[in-house]
């Protein structure tokens, strides 16, 4: 859904409430948020105060709740949009009614899923706190994954040999224990052929109590600086998708998820970039698109910034 659409649709449900028009500003942050920046940017853009530009939001997402029917959020608004588009008709550009088929089936929903983000760092923590900002199941801790108490599944943010034996990783053998990494290179012989590629994820058995689950998730092939890749980006979206494709299939489900920084270290993935990453990975996860098109497709790559030879 591209910006003008989203608008188009705006007006029409604002029209049948008898309500005016959206402002001029309430439009250019409903555009900015469709194209997945932050509020700090919006207002530089804009030439106000990050505060005033929350505001303004916060009153649009209020303004747009009550017509569609559910509460709208910085995070949600393109899907729920996408969703009242599909099931109501709405008026073209040239005046005509066109009726817009819904064409995502229905799918197994990540709502209920909590994702603690832990991380001793402060400066990490705070741009993890912009760019989830309003996402009420994400949670973020400045602190060392040791002091959670509650969580099903811990990330591992490793390389592609289950090398456990630095950074978070080592952390993790130590607390888990180093037959936890010794079944993570199993696993990634028999099933990876001796390779797990970033941009893959698979959930394994801790034998915790009270952690049961390992989400193995590569975010370089072996130690290195990933700074200018996508690869922060590929391993959020992978680990969500295992961790969703393990609850469609498991009984015993993982309701929260312990996920530490990617590429943050070794990686050197500047933590402004690496958490725009892993936001946009998870809100483009969390609100899939409700059709395949190119429009949508590049406007997702383009608000990565990274891949092939693209460096923003």
């Amino acid at each position: 859904m591209n910006g003008q659409e989203a608008l188009r649709i705006v007006d029409r449900l604002l029209e049948q409430q008898r309500q005016p028009r959206l402002r001029d500003v309430q439009r250019s942050v409903m555009l900015a948020v469709l194209e997945r920046h932050c509020y700090s940017t919006i207002a530089q853009e804009l030439g106000y105060e990050t505060d005033y530009i929350k505001h303004v939001a916060a009153q649009l997402w209020q303004l747009l709740s009550k017509p569609v029917g559910e509460k709208v959020t910085k995070g949600n608004v393109e899907s729920v949009l996408q969703r009242y588009q599909a099931t109501n008709r709405v008026m073209d550009g040239c005046g005509e009614i066109e009726q817009v088929i819904k064409l995502t089936p229905d799918l197994p929903q990540m709502s209920n899923i909590k994702i603690i983000l832990v991380d001793p760092v402060s400066d990490l923590c705070a741009a993890w706190e912009e760019e989830f900002y309003g996402i009420e199941a994400v949670s973020i801790v400045n602190n060392r994954f040791e002091s959670l108490t509650e969580y099903d599944c811990m990330v591992s943010a490793g390389n592609s040999f289950g090398l456990m034996d630095g950074g978070v990783d080592l952390a993790i053998t130590r607390y888990f224990g180093v037959e936890l990494m010794d079944r993570v290179q199993l696993y990634i012989l028999h099933n990876f052929r001796g390779e797990q590629s970033v941009g893959t994820s698979f959930i394994i058995e801790t034998l915790h109590p009270k952690h049961p689950f390992l989400a193995h998730t590569p975010t370089m092939r072996v130690p290195m600086a990933i700074s200018t890749t996508d690869y922060v980006y590929k391993a959020m979206w992978a680990m969500l998708l295992a961790v969703w494709q393990h609850n469609q299939h498991s009984s015993n489900q993982i309701r929260t998820i312990a996920c530490p920084g990617l590429g943050t270290a070794t990686g050197q993935v500047p933590f402004t970039r690496a958490a725009k990453q892993m936001a946009l990975a998870y809100k483009n996860f969390v609100h899939p698109p409700a059709s395949m098109n190119w429009l949508d497709a590049d406007r997702r790559q383009k608000s990565i910034g990274a891949g092939g030879d693209i460096i923003d």
